[in-house]
């Protein structure tokens, strides 16, 4: 009894934690589907359902939410006050244009006769699959389904959204530049950081959700793109896929282990798995009516997966080449070329700003790419070198054999050649069923070959680039309803108790995977629960699971403000560093361009011109295989050497003081 008792209190914290940042995102997503439901009215997009609407409405409101935010931090209006305005804004455009009445009192009404009549919300979606004989083996099935739904983003939701952000790459870039346009309270140049002068589409939410003083909501705005997705792939399947493909399509996506991993987290890899989905989603709606204005939605959506990421462009490249090769099949040769520059150019007109603020800031809209013929501020050929060498580190060799193998390199990879973000083995198992509906169904064929194209064209651009894992997200959606596709039809052809036995197996395999079947994973929710029942704080849950992370809180506690860190060589989690900082890291700028410097005392000389005074310094991410590395190591330990005083040390971080005073030495 008592130890029930104490237990009491920590999930109530973990309930009102999770309710009240909940509420904001649900906030958020009412604002989005505001400024959504605008754009929906204005492309006029005819017969649309009601999950259709709202699908689209809350990813076209993000989209716009990000320009308009934009805006605002080159008007120097980064503010709480007018982060708020907007929401309201979009609220009240959400009651304009959807009457109150239909939004509270009609759904609930709906919903409490269906509790009455028994016609629950799960019977529903069981129906909504496109079987309707609600037989035992259709709960067999959905049960499961609803459950690998249900935990995977219930580990997103606790692993991630809800607690401090910890993932590297959120942390260097993805919360880091928000955190220092809100410092500056307006857009700013930043020269030391590579990610800050491409499109930051997610990061504007980002800043919108710091603004709303909540680094939780941020990534919440993933969790949610997670939630949008699987609605996405439901809809989908229900609408031209055979019963179940919906259903099992979201079971398949959420089984994949980097999707729950990513999901909840600053990284963006969700939201644009979501924008490939949906502008797929409203390209092959034009297929099927031929709506000008849904080829235009599916553009926009296009371009808003471009405005989060420059490799993203390539969902606006491949859909564009599907329009005009799906013309041109229809010897529309004239049409075909004028329909796909529409797509290009409603596309572009999304993602125009970033490349117009890179424009601006570096003097090359696509910077640092392309620099011996675009030029740019604050880049040369050896930062070129470095970068690209960088991205394709973990790449496959560019042969024929493993572009034809590489989906089957990375779903098996035992050692993280790719990235720690897993594929797993589902896609691979399962894909080759689709092609047995391709092969002999007529009626599925065009759709099943158009999904593969589309796969097809973003796993090729993907391989071109880098093979990290979790850059093929945008490819995930499409492939699981391919692969999904291909499990219900075969459903369907087996005799009735061969084929709920197949979905059944299916199903069983892949709530498997689920992470309470993983000790690892049970594990690292156990090291969050401290954090998410309130028996510690942010700064000592992140002690907890950064042993570097002390030296980021001594120097938020003990510098002067108008200190300047050096993070060193490749340390970058400048989010966590309440202080001005600038990057060493020889990949990632330009700014410090090391191997120009003949010696410590040059070395110096620049870092006191640029008012640096302190350098924290993390020998545990080391990149070695560059260049002029070792030249590069020993001006870091000879400026050391020379003027640098120990303040704190932490695992294998060290913060020094540094005296660059011409003539001063190594203080004793």
């Amino acid at each position: 009894m008592e130890h029930r008792r104490s237990y009491r209190p920590l999930m109530l914290h973990l309930l009102f934690h999770c309710l009240g940042q909940l509420a904001l995102v649900l906030l958020l997503l009412g604002a989005a589907c505001g400024f959504g439901t605008v754009l929906l009215t204005a492309l006029g997009l005819g017969e649309i359902d009601r999950l259709e609407r709202w699908l689209f409405a809350a990813a076209l409101g993000m989209g716009a939410l990000s320009p308009v935010l934009l805006t605002l931090g080159a008007l120097g209006l980064y503010y709480p006050v007018v982060a708020w305005a907007l929401v309201v804004l979009g609220l009240a455009l959400l009651l304009l244009r959807v009457r109150l009445f239909a939004i509270l009192g009609k759904p609930a009404m709906l919903a409490w006769r269906s509790i009455v009549d028994r016609r629950s919300s799960f019977a529903e979606a069981v129906r909504a699959s496109g079987d309707r004989r609600r037989t035992p083996a259709a709960y067999l099935v959905a049960l499961p389904i609803a459950l690998i739904v249900l935990l995977a983003l219930g580990y997103a939701l606790l692993a991630n959204a809800l607690t401090p952000p910890v993932s590297y790459d959120v942390v260097a870039y993805h919360f880091a530049i928000p955190k220092l346009y809100l410092a500056a309270h307006r857009i700013v140049y930043i020269p030391y950081i590579v990610h800050s002068n491409w499109p930051l589409g997610a990061e504007m939410l980002y800043t919108l959700s710091l603004l709303l003083g909540s680094e939780q909501l941020a990534q919440l705005i993933t969790w949610a793109f997670a939630a949008l997705a699987g609605a996405g792939l439901v809809a989908f399947g229900r609408r031209w896929l055979p019963p179940w493909t919906g259903p099992l399509a979201a079971a398949l996506f959420f089984s994949i282990p980097m999707v729950p991993m990513l999901a909840g987290t600053g990284l963006v890899e969700v939201p644009l798995a979501c924008y490939s989905l949906l502008a797929f989603y409203a390209y092959w709606r034009w297929r099927e009516t031929d709506s000008g204005s849904w080829l235009v939605a599916s553009a926009l959506l296009s371009g808003c997966a471009a405005a989060i990421k420059l490799n993203a462009a390539a969902v606006a490249i491949v859909l564009a080449g599907l329009t005009l090769l799906s013309e041109l099949l229809a010897r529309r040769p004239a049409h075909a070329v004028r329909m796909a520059a529409v797509y290009g150019l409603a596309s572009l007109l999304v993602v125009a700003p970033w490349y117009l603020k890179a424009w601006i800031h570096t003097g090359n809209p696509i910077w640092p790419f392309l620099h011996p013929l675009l030029g740019g501020r604050n880049w040369d050929a050896i930062g070129t070198e470095y970068l690209i060498d960088f991205i394709k580190a973990p790449n496959l060799a560019p042969s024929f054999r493993n572009w034809a193998l590489g989906l089957w390199f990375v779903s098996t990879d035992p050692a993280a050649r790719f990235g720690s973000y897993r594929l797993g083995p589902y896609l691979i198992a399962l894909l080759p069923i689709a092609a047995l509906p391709a092969i002999t169904d007529r009626r599925m064929r065009p759709l099943l070959g158009a999904l593969a194209l589309a796969g097809l064209g973003l796993y090729t651009i993907w391989f071109l680039l880098t093979h990290q894992t979790r850059f093929l997200m945008p490819a995930v959606p499409l492939l699981a309803l391919l692969a999904a596709a291909g499990v219900a039809w075969l459903g369907q052809q087996l005799p009735t108790p061969l084929g709920w036995a197949a979905r059944l197996a299916v199903v069983a395999w892949l709530l498997a995977g689920a992470w309470i079947f993983s000790p690892e994973r049970r594990a690292e929710l156990a090291l969050r629960w401290p954090y998410l029942s309130g028996q510690r704080d942010r700064d000592a849950y992140l002690a907890s699971v950064f042993d570097d992370y002390p030296a980021f809180r001594y120097a938020n506690q003990h510098l002067p403000l108008d200190a300047l860190v050096l993070l060193a060589p490749y340390e970058a989690r400048g989010y966590y560093l309440d202080r001005p900082y600038i990057w060493m890291n020889p990949i990632g700028q330009r700014l410090l361009r090391l191997e120009q410097f003949p010696n410590v005392e040059a070395f110096g000389a620049e870092l006191r011109r640029l008012g640096v005074t302190h350098m924290l310094v993390n020998t545990r991410y080391v990149f070695t295989n560059l260049r002029y590395w070792q030249h590069d190591e020993q001006l870091m330990n000879g400026i050391i050497a020379a003027h640098g005083r120990l303040l704190f040390e932490s695992a294998q971080s060290r913060l020094y003081a540094l005296d660059l005073r011409a003539g001063a030495g190594a203080p004793r």
